[in-house]
């Protein structure tokens, strides 16, 4: 097996976003605090409206099988309590000042893998390119995925 940090930049790169997008899902998670119109039940409030419906979500998930449309009211009701929970989680609106910054620097480190990628395409190495080339472009979808995730954070105003 292949040592992580032997993989390549760009695995690396994806480990380390995937491990702080983890961190924060944990800190909105576990963080003590209310959040505006719920109270938190872990913390010693009454059942919500909102944890019915998160319970709920994840019943009716698992009930939707391919092809059953009889569910899709229940499923479309399900989601938007699920998209309720996690805006009230994020709270884009808040905090839309630091995703901001966070998606520009992520960017900003997305730009300079890209260099690096570039600056060490061996023409010589059987292979060599077309490897570094499929990183480039890897590199590139991520970088569009941050240009509508930065767009979508705008128009939350």
């Amino acid at each position: 097996m292949q040592n992580v940090f032997e993989m390549g930049p760009v695995v690396n790169m994806l480990i380390v976003f995937g491990i702080i997008v983890i961190l924060v899902i944990v800190v909105n998670i576990y963080s003590p605090r209310l959040t505006e119109g719920f109270s938190s039940e872990k913390y010693g409030g009454r059942k919500t409206e909102s944890s019915l419906n998160k319970k709920k979500a994840a019943v009716a998930a698992a009930m939707i099988v391919d092809g059953e449309g009889s569910n899709s009211s229940t499923f479309l009701d399900n989601m938007k309590a699920v998209v309720v929970n996690m805006e009230n989680a994020l709270q884009v609106d808040k905090y839309r000042d630091n995703y901001s910054n966070i998606l520009i620097s992520t960017d900003e480190y997305l730009n300079l893998l890209l260099l690096r990628h570039i600056l060490n395409v061996d023409v010589n190495k059987e292979g060599g390119p077309m490897s570094i080339l499929e990183d480039i472009a890897t590199i590139q979808k991520a970088k569009n995925a941050l240009s509508e995730l930065s767009e979508y954070i705008d128009n939350k105003a």
